[in-house]
């Protein structure tokens, strides 16, 4: 592949660069990199600032310095094709996959998974069991496999647990997938004065369809979910519960709704009074259910406003569990991620 432009390169098909001369190929650039020539010229000047370097491309192709600094430096080219994925090479179709899935997610370069698994075998006490960028790069193109010792470190740097991380990579693609075990969804967060999305993963014993009770708001995601403890570090709650439709709108706008919840079970009003509250509570039958509820006697009536033709249903104060009420608002709520 031929770049062009003042001081142009050429990356070789072992990955390193060598200084070349000749006319803009940046349709050579978008095609081996899948990339639109807009997130070539992003990518490559962030890159740039990250490294260090002064250099980045522009959408016709060419290197451009932002400064007037003499020299021009194309190594941050080797670390984007390395980044970018090629097409999987190998017979590890579904390991590959898996293990390019999970460097999406956790956004690592192969060189910093590579220096992570020294720092990891190291405090593992097991130095031999670290493991450069090559071997990383030929896991991620399904030509090789790595070792039990090595799928431990990668379990550890991916934050997942290693009995996922074997289906994973060992699992067939018509049983088991990257998307199945960590359920990629957005994240979407109301700010005060600006709404913000986040990709994350959530555990995936999680239904989001279902009602379910957490006790702390981070429980729901795998790994933890780093960008929205700004938003929610200072988060206290006796509890937090998932709303997992509309069904109590407007209430609550939106389905798959995290919200807090007050365990103070006095609060539950009775028929009359006109601050009824959302409540999670166990059925007879073991079932967790959500919905606007009230005392009646001696017995507990459960609604849902917004569903056309839902009856009230009615159940013994005695033969159910007050597990608490929904106090404050949406922390956030969330959308299954399309692949």
């Amino acid at each position: 592949m031929r770049l062009s432009g003042r001081g142009t390169g050429h990356v070789g098909g072992d990955g390193k660069v060598t200084m070349t001369s000749g006319g803009s190929q940046i349709e050579h650039l978008t095609e081996d990199l899948r990339l639109t020539k807009p997130q070539v010229e992003k990518d490559t000047r962030n890159y740039a600032r990250e490294a260090g370097s002064d250099v980045y491309i522009n959408r016709r192709g060419e290197t451009r310095c932002l400064s007037s600094i003499a020299g021009i430096r194309l190594m941050h080219l080797e670390a984007l094709m390395a980044n970018n994925m090629s097409p999987i090479r190998g017979e590890r179709q579904t390991q590959a996959r898996y293990l390019r899935e999970l460097q999406r997610r956790v956004g690592l370069r192969v060189r910093e998974i590579a220096r992570r698994s020294r720092v990891f075998a190291e405090s593992l006490g097991e130095p031999k069991t670290a493991f450069g960028h090559q071997a990383v790069s030929a896991w991620l193109n399904g030509t090789r496999n790595p070792r039990p010792e090595h799928r431990r470190i990668l379990a550890m740097i991916f934050h997942v647990p290693l009995d996922e991380f074997n289906r994973g990579c060992d699992g067939p693609t018509s049983e088991i997938d990257a998307d199945s075990i960590l359920k990629p969804v957005i994240v979407h967060v109301q700010g005060h004065d600006q709404a913000f999305d986040y990709s994350l993963t959530i555990k995936s014993g999680v239904d989001i369809s279902r009602p379910a009770i957490f006790q702390h708001w981070t429980d729901l995601f795998d790994p933890w979910p780093a960008p929205l403890v700004k938003h929610f570090g200072r988060t206290t709650a006796s509890l937090f519960g998932l709303v997992p439709d509309r069904s109590l709108s407007p209430l609550i706008r939106y389905a798959h709704s995290l919200v807090p919840i007050d365990t103070n079970k006095t609060a539950l009003q009775d028929e009359s009074s006109i601050d009824k509250k959302i409540w999670f509570v166990y059925l007879p039958d073991g079932q967790l259910e959500v919905g606007v509820a009230f005392r009646d006697g001696r017995w507990i009536v459960i609604s849902k406003p917004h569903v056309s033709g839902y009856h009230m249903q009615k159940y013994p104060l005695s033969r159910v569990d007050l597990i608490g009420w929904v106090t404050g608002k949406t922390l956030f709520h969330l959308d299954l991620a399309v692949s």
